[in-house]
């Protein structure tokens, strides 16, 4: 039985990993950098210190991943501002349905939680969610499972209690290995046998998903 549902953000809940991939290209480009977009893929789901690691690996220990991140965050910044936020499809109905059911919420998110915060005042999203975990609270964040237990412990809830949405590889091994009931939404990365053998569901949208709860919610009333 699910008790409380944890979000991820970013390929989950709004459709910013396009903007963030388009951004990376861009700067790779004028910086000559080969790789980007494994670069990019890689970093899904990692906080600051770990995407900042890892691009040190692929480009050098004297590569200045501070400030291609800084760089590559105000233009992400930039191109929302000019073109809006945009939501997933199914994000308004699915929160909307767990609300009414008073299902406890989350979002769990590599994410820093300032940015959080301003894309749900953004969206008006924000009075949906009981607890926010952003990647500047875990020394590492995705793919370790440090986020999700901390989520969990905000909410109150065992990990095995609770199910959790991802769309990347790095945050399906996360929650995985912390123990929930993880369902991948796919977003640009496709889903793999190693990725679904993680899972207990792959759903095409949050619409497909809202569909699923609301069959268990049927289907326990019986």
């Amino acid at each position: 039985m699910i008790k409380a549902v944890v979000f991820d953000m970013d390929g989950v809940l709004f459709d910013t990993e396009r903007i963030s991939e388009e951004t990376w290209r861009k700067i790779g480009q004028k910086r000559h950098m080969e790789r980007i977009d494994e670069a990019h893929t890689g970093c899904i789901g990692l906080n600051r210190n770990d995407g900042e690691a890892l691009l040190r690996r692929m480009y050098g220990q004297s590569f200045d991943a501070g400030a291609f991140i800084e760089e590559a965050r105000r233009e992400n910044a930039r191109v929302i501002d000019e073109q809006g936020l945009p939501l997933k499809p199914g994000v308004r109905e699915i929160l909307h349905y767990l609300q009414e059911r008073q299902m406890p919420v989350a979002i769990c998110s590599s994410t820093n939680v300032k940015t959080i915060q301003s894309h749900l005042e953004r969206t008006e999203l924000t009075g949906y969610f009981q607890v926010i975990i952003g990647g500047n609270l875990v020394e590492h964040s995705k793919p370790e499972p440090d986020i999700y237990w901390k989520a969990c412990e905000a909410l109150g809830m065992q990990p095995q209690d609770c199910m959790a949405v991802e769309d990347s590889p790095n945050g399906i091994r996360s929650a995985a290995r912390a123990g929930m009931q993880t369902v991948m939404v796919p977003d640009l990365v496709p889903p793999t046998p190693e990725l679904l053998a993680l899972c207990a569901r792959k759903e095409e949208s949050l619409l497909t998903l809202l569909a699923y709860l609301k069959k268990m919610e049927r289907d326990e009333k019986q």
